[in-house]
């Protein structure tokens, strides 16, 4: 009982100590902020001198002072808060051996979990606009990324008191992160896309393990928002009159080798050669293509600001399921999941590589694709030009395929957030126009007949990309009166025979 006693004695005496230090500073909500900090963790009520738990919190004591002092809002205002938060994060052991105290793990995780949680508690409650608030998850996802992407440049700039006035500086932008937060105003697809490519550029020139990992957290934030969103942020700048992306094209030096064996699939051997050649030959400024409108999943927020669309939103909904359920419905989406009888040995594959994956493991992914020895390449840049219309696509894996009849290339895209058997918003069928486009063109160059798979860690749709977009053509033609289909030219690249 004594014990019990003095350990909450000693408690007690560390909390009215952490109490006291703070005492003679402003009455201000920053100082409740950091107090809060100091009542909730014990190695921080241990210290002797308030300045020490501001270099622990802040990472100097002066800029601490100066910052609890202060009465001035400047735009950007929220960071001196994500500088405590990061700041934190960074706090080991070694740190508080300066003060001559000895710590434990578990203590800096608390540490750093309650400063979290308080810090985004007070810039919730006192920066973030109630108009954003109100969309939970947008609001969450936001708060995110605009951390991620403040560490980032904070990380880059070597100043981990940048403002987010100097951020929208370097990015060239107008308006910065933290007036998006407090404006309550959501991220547009331009802003995210120079936030993407500055960072990417920043990974790039990493040279530190710590320095690229905080890079890829911003960038998975990022592409997580936009996700959400509905995005496209591979739509991203124009080169040569052709957008482009920075995802970079992996070519297997095994699947050149079985390629090699094959006198069929020379054509494919060889894009597949000319495709690395070029990627090392000129890493910096190698043009990597998308098609610029052949998104289907967003087709249905998309057309109803379209003049000349005879159908309401609700309505081409309702359409686009009975549409969806058709194309099941005639055999030309087979819908397949892990517990479907007599996997295809392509899809059982797919499924292990991409086990426990979801929204934001594509690079983890392409990396597991070269575990499998039918792999051939993922990012693959495939451009074509039909009547001056210029299409292309980068396909998420390519694989070296066969039955007891035919052998062929399977293309593959990976889709996380799309499901099979739903008709509607996550259907995998919002994605068949991008895959299939980009399989006809491979198909066109090298000979080769190629199907394609949508899959997400467990479900799947397998179809052959010959005899879906007429179906696509004819849908949307029946809705959209007077209006040219975007992917209506790549029915030139489908061969007669089949």
């Amino acid at each position: 009982m004594d014990t019990i006693f003095n350990g909450y004695k000693e408690l007690l005496i560390l909390y009215f100590r952490g109490q006291e230090k703070f005492a003679g500073k402003p009455d201000n909500a920053k100082t409740h902020l950091i107090q809060s900090i100091v009542d909730e963790n014990p190695i921080l009520q241990s210290l002797d001198h308030v300045n020490s738990i501001l270099t622990l919190l802040v990472g100097n004591e002066k800029l601490g002072i100066g910052w609890m002092e202060s009465t001035a809002e400047e735009e950007g205002f929220m960071f001196p808060y994500f500088r405590i938060k990061h700041q934190v994060s960074l706090l080991t052991t070694k740190h508080f051996l300066k003060y001559g105290l000895t710590v434990f793990p578990f203590e800096i995780k608390k540490l750093q979990e309650t400063t979290t949680k308080l810090v985004d508690k007070f810039i919730y409650s006192h920066f973030i606009s109630s108009v954003l608030k109100k969309r939970n998850a947008i609001a969450d996802l936001q708060y995110e990324l605009t951390y991620r992407v403040w560490v980032a440049f904070a990380t880059h700039e070597n100043d981990p008191s940048i403002s987010f006035k100097k951020i929208k500086e370097l990015a060239e932008l107008k308006s910065s992160l933290a007036q998006s937060l407090n404006l309550g105003q959501r991220m547009g697809p331009e802003k995210l896309k120079t936030y993407f490519l500055k960072i990417e550029q920043f990974k790039s020139s990493s040279v530190s393990s710590e320095d690229f990992k905080i890079y890829q957290t911003a960038i998975d934030s990022i592409l997580k928002y936009a996700i959400h969103r509905h995005i496209d942020l591979f739509r991203l700048h124009k080169a040569n009159g052709e957008y482009f992306t920075p995802s970079d094209p992996y070519v297997s030096n095994w699947g050149l080798r079985i390629l090699s064996k094959d006198p069929e699939f020379s054509k494919v051997l060889s894009l597949l050669e000319k495709t690395k050649k070029d990627f090392q030959d000129d890493i910096d400024t190698y043009v990597h293509i998308r098609y610029k409108s052949l998104g289907f999943s967003k087709l249905d927020k998309r057309l109803v600001h379209n003049k000349g669309l005879v159908l309401t939103e609700a309505q081409f909904k309702v359409k686009k399921t009975e549409f969806f359920t058709e194309l099941k419905k005639n055999g030309l989406i087979e819908e397949i999941t892990e517990n479907s009888p007599n996997l295809p040995a392509i899809i059982k594959e797919l499924f292990r590589l991409s086990e426990d994956m979801g929204l934001g493991d594509h690079e983890l992914l392409a990396d597991k694709f070269q575990d499998s020895p039918l792999f051939l390449g993922s990012e693959v840049p495939l451009y074509q030009k039909i009547e001056g219309i210029s299409f292309a696509g980068q396909p998420d894996g390519l694989f070296y395929d066969f039955n007891e009849e035919n052998k062929f290339i399977t293309l593959v895209d990976f889709k996380p957030n799309y499901r099979a058997g739903d008709t509607g918003t996550y259907s995998f069928a919002n994605a068949i126009p991008q895959a299939a486009a980009a399989a006809l063109i491979l198909q066109f160059k090298t000979g080769i007949r190629v199907k394609c798979v949508i899959f997400n860690d467990g479900e799947a749709i397998l179809f052959d990309p010959n005899n879906i977009l007429q179906e696509f053509n004819q849908f949307m033609t029946s809705y959209i009166p007077n209006r040219p289909i975007p992917w209506l030219k790549l029915l030139k690249l489908i061969p007669n025979n089949i």
